[in-house]
């Protein structure tokens, strides 16, 4: 692939991103306004005089979309893999007991074996 041709799709790639980023943005601003605009328009006809157990279907309408909404992203949470933990395997202090060294790892331990890091001289265990 030529390099023109992969920046060409790097720039569709970051369009498409863009363009579901913005979906995303405004369909949460959404969902979470309906609510809102439920109980605005409650509130104006209680003013205009509508009385609250004329809106009575409304109001448990809108508990109930805040309640489903609610189930909604807890179960999208859940449901979301998490990013995964750091790989804590290199750059760090290893001790191998009877083989080599080959994590990389800074401050290596080794007994019995030899320290193929490269990263650290490898010192006895006392």
């Amino acid at each position: 692939m030529s390099g023109s041709q992969l920046q060409t799709n790097l720039d569709a790639l970051n369009a498409q991103v863009t363009a579901e980023t913005d979906f995303e943005v405004s369909l949460t601003s959404w969902i979470n306004g309906v609510p809102a605009l439920i109980n605005t328009a409650v509130s104006q006809a209680i003013a205009a005089g509508a009385t609250p157990a004329q809106l009575k279907a409304v109001t448990d309408a809108t508990t109930a979309i805040a309640t489903n909404i609610a189930a909604s992203k807890a179960a999208i949470l859940a449901n979301t893999p998490q990013a995964a933990p750091p790989d804590t395997t290199t750059g760090g202090t290893s001790t191998v007991t009877g083989g080599a060294d080959t994590t990389g790892g800074a401050g290596s331990t080794v007994t019995g074996g030899a320290d193929t890091t490269g990263a650290a001289t490898a010192q006895p265990v006392v």
